[in-house]
C-alpha cells in the first residue's frame, strides 16, 4: 500500500474514531424523543382498540376511527425507533473497533483523544509521560487500527 493511500485510510479512521461523540450525542437524543413520543402516546385518551365489528361498511376506512393525530405519533415514533437502532449500532461498532486493540494504555489514549477529545499534554500528565510520547503511541495505535480496518472494515459496517 502506498503512503498517499494509507494516508487516506488513515484519514477516514480518524472520521470513524471523531463521530464517535456526535453519535453518542445522537443516541442520547433520540432515546429522549422515543421515551417522550411513547408517554405522549401512552396519555392519549384517542387511541383505542380497533376490531373489525368496529367498521360498519366497506367504505369506512381506518382513518374514520383513529384520530389522524395518533397515527402520526406512531409514525414518528416508529421512524424514531429506526433512527435510534441505527446509531446504536453505530456505536457499538466504534468501540468494537477501538477494542481491537491489543494494548490497554494505547486503547485508552485512542479513546480519550477521540472520543472525549483530551489533548496529549492532558492525556500525558496523568500518565507521567510527554505529550510526544502519547503522540507516538497514539500514532503506533492508529497504525494497528489502520490494519483492523482493512482486514476488518466490512465486518464493522465501514465499507
Amino acid at each position: 500500500m502506498s503512503w498517499s493511500d494509507r494516508s487516506r485510510v488513515y484519514e477516514e479512521v480518524e472520521k470513524i474514531l471523531y463521530s464517535y461523540s456526535y453519535v453518542v450525542d445522537r443516541v442520547n437524543y433520540l432515546t429522549d424523543v422515543y421515551e417522550q413520543l411513547q408517554i405522549e402516546i401512552s396519555q392519549d385518551s384517542c387511541i383505542t382498540a380497533v376490531s373489525y365489528s368496529d367498521i360498519k361498511s366497506q367504505s369506512t376506512s381506518i382513518s374514520d376511527i383513529v384520530p389522524k393525530r395518533a397515527i402520526q405519533r406512531m409514525m414518528r415514533l416508529s421512524k424514531a425507533e429506526k433512527k435510534l437502532k441505527n446509531f446504536e449500532l453505530q456505536k457499538i461498532a466504534i468501540e468494537e473497533f477501538v477494542n481491537e486493540l491489543e494494548n490497554d494504555r494505547g486503547r485508552d489514549i485512542i479513546k480519550r483523544r477521540y472520543f472525549y477529545r483530551e489533548l496529549g499534554k492532558d492525556i500525558g500528565k496523568e500518565q507521567g509521560v510527554t505529550k510526544n510520547m502519547i503522540a507516538k503511541i497514539k500514532r503506533r495505535e492508529m497504525y494497528r487500527l489502520i490494519d483492523v480496518f482493512l482486514e476488518k472494515g466490512d465486518y464493522f459496517g465501514f465499507w
